[in-house]
């Protein structure tokens, strides 16, 4: 049950953040391909999404000089999707 709920918010907080709307099933390659998008398109918006969700910077700096193409955009889905799974665990922590 608690696995479940978690899910959903974290389901939501990418939804929220990234302006995707797809099943839990999908959400990794959704928002890979999205994260894909802001980076061709506008990075500003993109770098300014990952500093809003805290997300770890020596992590994305790996990622981003040992990482391109497809894998890249996996790899930084993944660790959004972490992130948002901590923050989603915290919200559930304090709202009871």
């Amino acid at each position: 049950m608690m696995e479940d709920k978690l899910l959903t918010v974290t389901h939501d907080l990418v939804k929220q953040n990234f302006d995707i709307d797809q099943q839990e099933l999908f959400v990794e390659e959704a928002l890979a391909k999205r994260i894909e998008e802001l980076m061709n398109s506008n990075p500003i918006l993109l770098k300014s999404i990952f500093y809003r969700i805290d997300l770890n910077e020596s992590k994305l700096g790996m990622a981003l000089v040992s990482m391109q193409g497809p894998e890249l955009f996996i790899e930084l889905a993944r660790q959004v999707i972490e992130r948002l799974k901590l923050k989603a665990e915290t919200r559930l922590k304090y709202s009871k």
